[in-house]
């Protein structure tokens, strides 16, 4: 990923864009100094040239536009483009998040998910560990061939590497391009025998019975078709194989919903909370085509007193970016939260899902 000097607006729109890209070319123009650095900086055939072999660049109002992109972080105008056009088509949906969306927007990096996994990670009690507990629902065997279905930034393989066996070859899968460079770079350096392949769980291109072991981890809320899915995992499983999959449950961190819901009702936060849990078709779907299914509850409180970080945790949520919040909702969001901490020490958010484990 390239580094960035700016943050993109939550709203950003091409027109706005388009215009720091003008404005720059004029600065250039009148010898600004700044704007010559800036050039210099983002585009390396400018690194060392002058202001006039600048200016009478050919390409140069197509080089302001680039700089522009890669301040932000993208290595191209035609990127930046794509993404802010998918978060406009994405705005006031109330339905699952656009697959494009996800793997372009949300998760085309791993700060979203940082967000939401460093909150877990904080305020989880001890015993409901949830790395911990799905690392006892897997039984390697040296040799195994492994797949992560929706691996993320690969921090869970990260925390456990040690304890596998040697010889186990584990295939990383992910929608996103973005999360599976940062999930090499997080495995890179340790022992693990491990590629990264990008894919989308109900169209996987592996061959019938290609892995002994599936792991797909809080995924299933995302995909376009959930029998889809579920027979995908089945198909790519050899015949004494078995997949580990986490859904989310109805009430999943729905405190967050309830509170934004309380600041502006037309967001029905809850309402989508609730929409994004899959769990029971998924345990339905599997029951169809898996010859057992072992299913667990996993429900336990997290008791948050960092205000900070349950608000970048709220923050991550792919809706509340999309969405047009009036100007003081984060303002009260945060006022409503810190009144609960206040009076009781702590905001309480229950979490909720069901483990399967599904048996070929």
């Amino acid at each position: 990923m390239l580094e960035t000097t700016k943050k993109l607006p939550p709203k950003a729109n091409l027109r706005h864009l388009k215009i720091q890209a003008r404005d720059l070319y004029r600065e250039v123009q009148q010898g600004s100094p700044e704007a010559v650095k800036r050039f210099k900086a983002s585009l390396p055939k400018h690194s060392l040239s002058s202001q006039d072999e600048i200016v009478n660049a050919k390409s140069i109002r197509q080089d302001a536009l680039m700089v522009v992109a890669r301040e932000y972080g993208f290595k191209t105008w035609a990127g930046i483009k794509e993404y802010v056009e998918l978060q406009e088509k994405q705005r006031n949906r109330i339905d699952k998040m656009d697959v494009e969306y996800l793997q372009k927007v949300q998760y085309r990096d791993d700060s979203n998910l940082n967000a939401r996994i460093e909150i877990h990670s904080r305020f989880t009690p001890p015993e409901y560990n949830m790395w911990q507990i799905l690392w006892n629902y897997f039984d390697l065997k040296s040799g195994n061939k492994v797949l992560d279905a929706g691996c993320g930034n690969g921090r869970f393989w990260g925390s456990v590497w040690a304890n596998i066996p040697p010889n186990v070859s584990l295939t990383l899968l992910d929608t996103s391009p973005g999360l599976l460079e940062i999930a090499n770079n997080n495995l890179k350096d340790t022992s693990l025998n491990f590629d990264t392949v990008k894919g989308c769980l109900g169209a996987l291109e592996f061959a019938d019975a290609s892995f002994d072991v599936v792991s797909c981890q809080y995924v299933m809320h995302l995909v376009e078709n959930v029998q889809s899915a579920v027979r995908d995992l089945h198909r790519v499983l050899k015949p004494a194989g078995y997949a580990v999959i986490t859904c989310i449950e109805k009430r999943n961190m729905g405190r967050i919903g309830q509170v934004a819901d309380l600041v502006y009702p037309k967001l029905r936060m809850e309402e989508y909370f609730v929409s994004l849990s899959v769990a029971d078709q998924v345990v339905e779907e599997a029951k169809l085509v898996f010859s057992d299914v072992v299913v667990e509850d996993y429900d336990c409180t997290m008791k948050v007193d960092d205000l900070d970080m349950l608000l970048g945790y709220a923050r991550s949520s792919a809706r509340l970016q999309t969405l047009d919040l009036p100007a003081n909702f984060w303002e009260d969001f945060e006022r409503l939260v810190q009144d609960e901490i206040d009076e009781k020490g702590y905001f309480s958010i229950r979490k909720h899902a069901k483990i399967l484990k599904c048996f070929k």
